[in-house]
């Protein structure tokens, strides 16, 4: 994010993939912790 608002100073479409980018890779992070947290959950066998 920090990325995205640099570029926003200097040239407005790096700046929206660059935030893009990050949004996408944030949802990625998310999704993890949220699969991690289910694994914690399961009886272990």
């Amino acid at each position: 994010m920090e990325q995205a608002y640099n570029f926003r100073q200097t040239d407005s479409e790096m700046s929206d993939i660059s935030e893009f980018q990050a949004i996408k890779l944030l949802n990625k992070l998310n999704r993890l912790k949220y699969l991690q947290r289910g694994e914690s959950n399961l009886p272990v066998q």
